[in-house]
């Protein structure tokens, strides 16, 4: 069976992988993603659309560059020094970006575990100490702009403004160092 794909010529074989990405990209987009999105779309919650949506695009982002490893591959470029390569400047990029990663990682737990939502009033220590509110609403003054990272390592209160729809007396400690109040 293999013989067969042994004795094609390269760009043959390429348009063989071409063919193949396409159908492997159909099975999990018509089949795969579309149940995920149709029981995402069976809850109240907005994390499992969020969650559907990441995947879409980076199922997208592994498959073609999965399909341009095999291509170099069978036109006898050797993959092994670009995987190296590229794990090499993935952690040298990592390191230099560890406070944006920080940030952005903060950001995902932030909508996953919604400890702060739009319109309650934030009591950060960081900023200016006690007594000092910061909001969530865009409407609200004063506003103060700090990197999400630091919202998990400083005592942070949130708690809703009047207008807020959300309940006065709610207090729930966070593993993150959150509390409402």
């Amino acid at each position: 069976m293999f013989e067969f794909f042994d004795t094609l010529e390269a760009w043959p074989k390429t348009g063989m992988l071409l063919v193949a990405t396409f159908i492997v990209h159909l099975i999990i987009s018509r089949i795969v993603l579309r149940g995920m999105k149709q029981m995402a779309a069976r809850t109240d919650n907005d994390l499992d659309d969020r969650l559907v949506h990441f995947l879409q695009r980076f199922y997208v982002i592994v498959l073609i560059f999965v399909a341009f490893l095999i291509s170099l591959r069978i036109h006898g470029i050797q993959i092994t020094p670009f995987l190296a390569s590229a794990g090499i400047a993935g952690i040298a990029i990592g390191m230099a970006a560890k406070e944006s990663l920080a940030d952005i990682l903060a950001g995902v737990f932030l909508i996953a575990d919604r400890p702060i939502r739009v319109g309650d009033r934030v009591k950060i220590d960081a900023i200016g100490g006690p007594g000092e509110t910061s909001s969530t609403s865009a409407s609200d003054a004063p506003a103060s702009a700090i990197p999400t990272a630091s919202l998990s390592t400083t005592p942070t209160t949130s708690s809703p403004t009047p207008s807020s729809p959300t309940s006065p007396s709610r207090k729930t400690p966070s593993a993150s160092g959150f509390a409402f109040r």
